[in-house]
This record gives C-alpha cells, structure tokens and sequence, in this order.
C-alpha cells in the first residue's frame, strides 16, 4: 500500500506521516486493560503504562507487553501487537514494524506484520504485510518493496 504525503506542511506546521502512525501504535501499546474478573462493565482496569520489553531483535528496538504480568482479555488476543522501530543514521524514525504476538490466552493461528516507512523519492509511506516468520528479513523486503516500486514511476525527460 502507498500513502501520498509521507512529509508535508499543513498550516505553518510540518508533519511526518511516519512518526505520526508509529505514535499511534505506541499508544496502543501503552494502554494498559487488564481483566478484573468482575462483570461488565466493571471487567477490566485501564491505565497507561510504558512498554515493559525493550529489547533488540533482528536490528530492530522492540517494544512489548508482558502478558504474564499484564494478562489481556482472550477475545482481544488478535489485536495486540509488539512494536519493532528502526532508526536512521540521524536518529530518526526510518521503519516501524508491528506484529502478533505468541505469548496470549488465543494466539493468532498464523502471525502477520506490518512493515512501514518511507519512500523519500514519492513522498510516500509504504505499507507491507507479511508472515511474521520473515521478520527477520525486514531489511530485504523494505529494499525489494522500493525497488519493485520504483519500476512503476514513468520518468519524464526533458526534450
């Protein structure tokens, strides 16, 4: 998937359409519910709390839940993700990388990421999918996916 737009100024104000959905998955993770036991609408106790992993894999720094400690409803085991982020040599945000997670009540019968970052020469965030398996080869399919992309620009060329 391409998104037009990856940088752009809105109103005197520059937004980077990267960090902007990685915050968003980054809030995910912190939001904290926990099952209470208790019936509803008192079964579960939010709070927002930092991730409890912080690790590297795969040159990657992941963020994750501890769900032995932080147990989630089984219902909402399909929905809950770790976070894999890399940073540029500037320090910036260069690829985010969310994918299930094993360690819940229902695991995902078969565990799936989704890789995103930009694309500097379309101004575009490029989102891929694939089986968590190939994790470990992020770095290929995030240079394949740009060069498959870029056979799709037409140049122009000045006459």
């Amino acid at each position: 998937m391409l998104e037009s737009a990856a940088r752009e100024r809105i109103d005197g104000v520059d937004r980077d359409a990267l960090m902007v959905r990685r915050d968003f998955n980054l809030a995910q993770l912190e939001n904290m519910c926990v099952p209470t036991g208790q019936p509803m609408p008192n079964n579960v106790s939010c709070t927002k709390l930092s991730p409890q992993i912080d690790a590297q894999e795969f040159g990657l720094r992941k963020l994750g839940r501890d769900y032995a400690a932080y147990p989630i409803l089984p219902d909402m085991s399909g929905s809950v993700t770790d976070l894999y982020q890399a940073l540029d040599a500037g320090g910036n945000l260069a690829t985010f990388i969310t994918c299930n997670v094993a360690d819940v009540p229902k695991p995902v019968p078969a565990p799936h990421c989704t890789q995103v970052f930009d694309d500097d020469e379309l101004n575009a965030i490029v989102e891929v999918h694939y089986r968590k398996e190939y994790l470990p080869q992020w770095r290929e399919i995030q240079s394949s996916s740009l060069k498959l992309i870029a056979t799709f620009v037409r140049r122009h060329h000045a006459a």
